[in-house]
């Protein structure tokens, strides 16, 4: 069976990934009366990449865990790792770009040097989940 978990969300984050399509949404009104070819194009461009995108990863965060592997769900994105592929899980601070939506992050070693940072809601429950399917928690 699968388990589910939810990223944990700060504010900062959450802030921008809110505010910013609310302001291109004012934007792109405000382009609405500009010349012809230069709304058509700008419009759909700025609502997609800047109303979709923020939303999408703001509502679609989150890790799944089944029998086998780690399913990482950012937006659009979307990673699997095998748990037998997993080296390492450590806490982390880390402010690098990665499928997490707080700066509580845990660091994910995996294949060969490989690395991304998850923040759960649950951490705790989500480190026993893993400590539990053989996965090295420290």
């Amino acid at each position: 069976m699968s388990q589910r978990f939810r990223s944990r969300i700060d504010v900062w984050p959450g802030a921008v990934l809110v505010l910013l399509p609310v302001v291109l949404s004012v934007t792109a009104w405000q382009l609405h009366d500009g010349p012809e070819p230069l709304k058509w194009i700008l419009i759909p461009a700025m609502v997609v990449i800047g109303v979709a995108l923020p939303l999408s990863l703001l509502f679609f965060t989150y890790y799944t865990v089944d029998g086998t592997s780690l399913r990482i769900r950012h937006g659009v994105f979307t990673w699997r790792i095998g748990l037998r592929e997993i080296t390492g899980v450590t806490p982390s601070r880390d402010a690098a770009s990665n499928p997490a939506l707080s700066l509580d992050r845990l660091r994910i070693d995996y294949a060969q040097g490989k690395r991304v940072m998850v923040s759960p809601a649950d951490k705790a429950g989500f480190c026993s989940l893993l400590r539990s399917q053989g996965v090295p928690v420290a």
